[in-house]
């Protein structure tokens, strides 16, 4: 399994008050699932991926990667955050190769790994302007190439599309599916949005409110590539159903 939440509770514990958030969650990942956690605002959503990352720590349970405790692991994860968390004043060259940099490598090999990527993110002859010189959409996708680079087959989004409007959003969804079919990678991807849940995943991870728990774990059986027009079908719709009525 590459990824196993088991037993997993969080309390976050202030100097008067104390918030439960998560309550005993046990979720599977299989290597190159794309899997989505829908729930609640407020639920605990991103906390999982902040207890993964270990921006948040000292919780209860196990976290597993490829069978290693967490604790014990020095698997690196990329994380893409909401807000594209560009450096502006750093080009698109410089911000997208700064994992690789960061990883070790010199500058001149960081422009030569990446270059062949610029085509396929929608980014060739962008490389030397910088993030306040481009449009929402082309921001996304640096922050997708960027993330791209970390040197792992886990990635963790935590709502990349939410701010971008639904034309948009479609093409990144679109966009997203295409670059992950020829990486392999395992995704973990957070959302409010039912329908890109459904339109992104392989399976759905549906929380309840907070302190959350797993109420249901849905596999999602749509073909793939998958095509726009699958968002207006009868079984897009009976999942999309099913979905809303978990959440009530």
């Amino acid at each position: 399994m590459k990824i196993e939440f088991r037993n997993v509770s969080k309390t976050f514990y202030g100097e008067d008050s104390e918030l439960e958030t998560l309550n005993n969650i046990n979720i599977q990942i299989k290597e190159g699932e794309f899997v989505s956690i829908i729930g609640p605002s407020g639920c605990g959503k991103s906390t999982l991926l902040h207890l993964m990352t270990e921006i948040v720590d000292s919780f209860e349970g196990d976290i597993l990667i490829e069978g290693i405790s967490l604790k014990q692991s020095d698997k690196l994860v990329s994380y893409m955050h909401q807000k594209d968390l560009l450096m502006p004043w750093r080009t698109i060259k410089d911000n997208v190769t700064l994992p690789l940099i960061l990883s070790g490598k010199k500058k001149k090999d960081a422009y030569k790994i990446v270059e062949p990527y610029y085509k396929m993110f929608g980014l060739d002859g962008f490389e030397e302007v910088y993030p306040n010189e481009l449009s929402g959409g082309m921001r996304q996708r640096a922050a997708l190439l960027r993330t791209f680079m970390v040197e792992s087959d886990i990635m963790l989004f935590d709502e990349p599309f939410a701010a971008i409007d639904a034309i948009n959003r479609h093409k990144l969804q679109q966009f997203l599916l295409e670059r992950c079919q020829g990486f392999n990678r395992t995704i973990m991807f957070i959302t409010h949005d039912i329908e890109e849940a459904i339109y992104l995943s392989d399976r759905i991870i549906v929380l309840s409110q907070r302190p959350a728990t797993v109420i249901q774990d849905v596999k999602i059986e749509l073909e793939r590539p998958r095509e726009k027009h699958m968002k207006l079908s009868v079984d897009f719709l009976k999942i999309k159903e099913m979905l809303i009525e978990a959440l009530e």
